[in-house]
Parts: C-alpha cells; sequence; structure tokens
C-alpha cells in the first residue's frame, strides 16, 4: 500500500486520511483557544506576549529547536542607574504552555571542561557559557549560544551588576563509560617485568603498532589450549609501564545539554578498559590503538577475549552557580 509523510510519520492512505482529520480538528481548537499566541511570519518569531512595563529599556525575543526566549532589561524603579536582565523561555512543544520559566539572570559563567583517562592524558575538551536565572520555583540555567551571547552583551551595556566569571573543571572516564568529576589516578602506572604477560596464557602471536602515544605490541594469548583461536590480548607501550590484559573496548559518546535541552557538546573518545596488575580496571584512550583491536574482534579466531560495547552517556544540567555538570543521569525534563 502506497504511504505518504505526514507530520514526518510514514502513514498508509487510510491512516493518513484519519491523521489529516486530527490535525484539521486540532487547528481548529488551537485557533479557538486564548493560550494560542500570535506568529510573525515576516521574521518567523512567535511573539511570548505584550510587554506593557516602561522600566523595559531594551528586549529581543530569540528561537531555538526547542525553547522561545524573550530578553529584556529593566531599569531598577529604586535605583535608576542599575538594571536588571529578565528572561521568559516556554517550550515550542507543549500547546498547553505548562513549560514556561521566567525569571532574573544570576551569573555569567564561562565554563571550560578538560576530560582525561587514568594515565593522566587529557583526551577531550569542551567549552560553554552558562547563564543562571533565578526562577520564581527553582534556579535554572541557559547554554543556549544566541541567548548567552545576547545576555554578554547586555551585562558590559548596562549596569546590572553581573561580571563574566571563568570556572574550569576536570572530568575523568571511568569504565563505564560515564565521565565524573574526578582526578585520575596514575599510581598504576610503572615499569612492569615482561614475564608478567605469562599470566595471560600462551602468546599466539603479536604486533606492532604506532599510535599518538608511541609504539604498542599487541599480543594474541589462548588459555584453553586451543592454539587455533585466542581468548585474551595483552597491550604493551614503549616503556612498559602498560602491559596488561584488554577487558573492554568501547564506543563512548558524550552528550552535554543544558537545562533548557540546549546541546552543550558531543565527543566521542575511543575507550580501551584494561585490567592492571591488581586486578583493578583502568581506563585508557587511544583512537589507533582502539581500532586495531576492533578489527582484531572481527577476525575469525577472536573467541570472546574481551567486551565490545557502544555507549551513549548523557549528561544534564550544568550547576547554576558554578556551570558544573550533574552527575547523574536522567531524561531531559521535558
Amino acid at each position: 500500500m502506497a504511504t505518504k509523510k505526514i507530520l514526518g510519520l510514514d502513514l498508509s492512505v487510510s491512516s493518513m486520511i484519519e491523521q489529516v482529520l486530527k490535525v484539521v480538528l486540532l487547528t481548529v481548537l488551537i485557533a479557538m483557544s486564548p493560550l494560542n499566541a500570535p506568529v510573525n511570519a515576516g521574521n518567523n518569531v512567535v511573539e511570548l506576549r505584550e510587554t506593557k512595563s516602561n522600566n523595559i529599556v531594551e528586549k529581543k525575543k530569540i528561537e531555538n529547536d526547542v525553547y522561545n526566549f524573550d530578553i529584556s532589561v529593566e531599569k531598577d524603579q529604586k535605583n535608576s542607574n542599575s538594571y536588571k536582565i529578565k528572561v521568559y523561555a516556554v517550550s515550542k512543544n507543549d500547546l498547553l504552555g505548562r513549560f514556561i520559566y521566567e525569571g532574573y539572570v544570576m551569573n555569567f559563567n564561562k565554563v571550560n571542561y578538560n576530560v582525561y583517562d587514568d594515565t593522566g592524558k587529557k583526551v577531550s575538551q569542551f567549552k560553554f557559557n552558562s547563564v543562571g536565572l533565578n526562577d520564581s520555583e527553582e534556579n535554572l540555567s541557559v547554554s543556549d549560544k544566541d541567548v548567552c551571547n545576547y545576555i554578554q552583551e547586555l551585562i558590559t551595556k548596562y549596569d546590572v551588576g553581573i561580571a563574566p566569571y571563568n570556572r574550569n573543571f576536570n572530568l575523568k572516564m571511568s569504565s563505564n563509560g560515564h565521565l565524573t568529576h574526578a582526578k585520575p589516578s596514575t599510581n598504576w602506572l610503572k615499569e612492569t617485568d615482561s614475564s608478567n604477560t605469562l599470566k595471560y596464557g600462551k602468546v599466539l602471536s603479536s604486533g606492532d603498532i604506532e599510535t599518538e602515544d608511541g609504539p604498542y605490541r599487541v599480543y594474541m594469548h589462548s588459555i584453553d589450549g586451543d592454539d587455533s583461536n585466542f581468548e585474551v590480548v595483552s597491550v604493551l607501550n614503549k616503556d612498559g609501564s602498560i602491559r596488561h590484559k584488554v577487558t573492554g573496548v568501547i564506543a563512548c559518546n558524550a552528550d552535554i545539554i543544558g537545562c533548557f535541552c540546549d546541546d552543550i557538546a558531543d565527543i566521542a573518545l575511543h575507550q580501551i578498559n584494561l585490567e592492571d596488575l591488581q586486578g583493578k580496571t583502568q581506563v585508557i584512550c587511544n583512537k589507533e590503538l582502539w581500532e586495531i583491536l576492533i578489527q582484531l574482534s572481527q577476525v575469525t579466531d577472536y573467541n570472546n577475549a574481551y567486551d565490545l560495547k557502544d555507549i551513549k552517556r548523557m549528561h544534564y544540567d550544568p550547576d547554576v552557580v558554578t556551570g558544573k555538570l550533574s552527575e547523574s543521569e536522567r531524561p531531559p525534563f521535558l
């Protein structure tokens, strides 16, 4: 049966007619609703509300994929030489108008994050600006680039008593693919005797690879007495400080999302989990070595030598005051 797309969905002819009727009915109801806001078709900006206050000296509307923002500068009634910046935000995905937020700007953070593995190497970084709002019910932060850029201009232009504050944070990769607020411990990095490789079983073959961190040698081991396949892979770097068994190869993506579903960063990390000599799991990040281990997992004599995972982690809601990311994962509040 032929299908067509309505509102991004592939529908059969019969279901298409039903969906069209629903859309028409919904359109009529929206038009009759007092919550319906007029649309300025000329600049594609949804008019959020009319502001009648004489205290407003400047205002601007900014729209992204999820929210419409109404930003205004108000003159302080008690002190004519000082001003306040107000942000009014309404969700574009909620026709009932439940997700509306309104608050004054409390602070402006210029945030820098560095991401490290367990060797102490910086494997990624990202930056963003974060504006803290004092909502009537809760404290919120906005990281939308256009909103932050405009508010930064207003902070420079008007006496609002707010100065940009630089915040620097470190994140460490964990074995489960998460990013945690911790400093990596490099005590496990020590030169090890080459005989330690014998604990991983019989060496069937080995190969050398040049990486961004210098040369590595990769060993394939058999522990079941069958020399036709390998169950363990170990790696050795140039100085011998890493001579450990590979336990996991992870395609790890960390998606950083702000309070208003702002898209802050999406970083890819080529994660390798190693078991050190004390049996603890350590994380290194090395793209070339990671790619070789992926290729090894696809050969016929590979026998489940290590775990393969593709992990997408979400980090939400930078702290309003500090810009620090939340430790926990949770779905967005929309």
